[in-house]
C-alpha cells in the first residue's frame, strides 16, 4: 500500500498529539460497526413516535457507527 501526501502530516501530528488513536486488529474491519448500524436505525425507527428523542439519539449513534465502519 502505497502512503499519501495530501494530510499525512496533519494526520500525523493528530496521532502524535493523540486526538486519534491507532488501532489494530478485528478493529480495523468495520464490519461489525456497520452491523451494528444496521441494528440501531430499525430500532430508532420503531420508537421515534412513543419516544423521539431517544430515537434521535439512537440514530445519531447509528450514524456514527456508520462514519466509523466506513473510516476503517
Amino acid at each position: 500500500m502505497s502512503r499519501w501526501q495530501r494530510g499525512e502530516a496533519t494526520v500525523g501530528k493528530l496521532l502524535t498529539d493523540r486526538h486519534f488513536q491507532r488501532i489494530s486488529g478485528e478493529m480495523i474491519d468495520g464490519q461489525a460497526r456497520l452491523d451494528k448500524a444496521r441494528r440501531t436505525l430499525p430500532t430508532a425507527d420503531r420508537i421515534v413516535d412513543s419516544d423521539p428523542e431517544t430515537a434521535l439519539v439512537a440514530a445519531y449513534d447509528a450514524g456514527r457507527q456508520i462514519g466509523t465502519g466506513l473510516a476503517c
